[in-house]
């Protein structure tokens, strides 16, 4: 019997790894964070236009700590913060 434990601040999620089945379980997980990122964007990757600079960086610090957003796109979104360069209209990783 093989387990699989995601666990972060006081919560966490306990899966046998092969119950119902091991693709399922994968299919759950990828599911799973694909929530979980999307929330994280929505909630931290909107930035008001008069929100300090400090805040940004953090909140976009936070979302690559989090593997929310990849290196690449955290580094291309902290030179637009710190140019002034207009971001897209919409959550980080989505353009409306």
């Amino acid at each position: 019997m093989s387990l699989i434990l995601y666990v972060q601040d006081q919560g966490g999620v306990v899966l046998y790894a092969d119950t119902p089945s091991s693709l399922a379980v994968s299919q759950f997980v990828r599911k799973m964070f694909a929530a979980r990122n999307a929330y994280l964007r929505t909630k931290y990757g909107q930035f008001l236009p008069d929100e300090p600079q400090a805040e940004k960086l953090a909140r976009l610090n936070l979302l690559r700590n989090q593997e929310v957003i990849d290196e690449a796109e955290y580094a291309f979104l902290r030179r637009q913060q710190l140019s002034g360069t207009p971001e897209s209209k919409g959550p980080v990783g989505f353009s409306l």
